[in-house]
């Protein structure tokens, strides 16, 4: 369900002491579901879909805009892609305590 896999990003995001918020802009379409928020004046955009999900059009030209302008956009559909992605970006990243995910980097 796509809800498990975004309560499950958030958790990972706030354990490594971020902040992961709901990315609403209204009367527009396409934007990303979340906005992660780092210490180091990061900020990724991140997408998260069921695993039977597509991403529309509009929000595919919405990440290639934003990836243009230097953005990290991600797509997540897997709790186990949740876990590539603080693999990969999360890192250098001390959790502030252990999330209930059970995961301590």
């Amino acid at each position: 369900m796509e809800t498990d896999v975004e309560n499950y990003l958030v958790e990972m995001v706030e354990a490594h002491g971020g902040m992961c918020e709901k990315f609403v802009t209204p009367g527009k379409v396409g934007p990303p579901d979340r906005i992660a928020s780092y210490t180091d004046a990061r900020i990724h955009f991140i997408e998260t879909k069921t695993i039977s999900g597509t991403l529309e059009s509009w929000q595919k030209r919405d990440h290639a805009r934003r990836r243009k302008l230097g953005f990290v956009v991600v797509v997540l559909w897997t709790k186990e892609q949740v876990d590539e992605y603080a693999n990969k970006y999360l890192h250098n990243f001390s959790p502030r305590y252990t999330c209930r995910c059970g995961k301590t980097r």
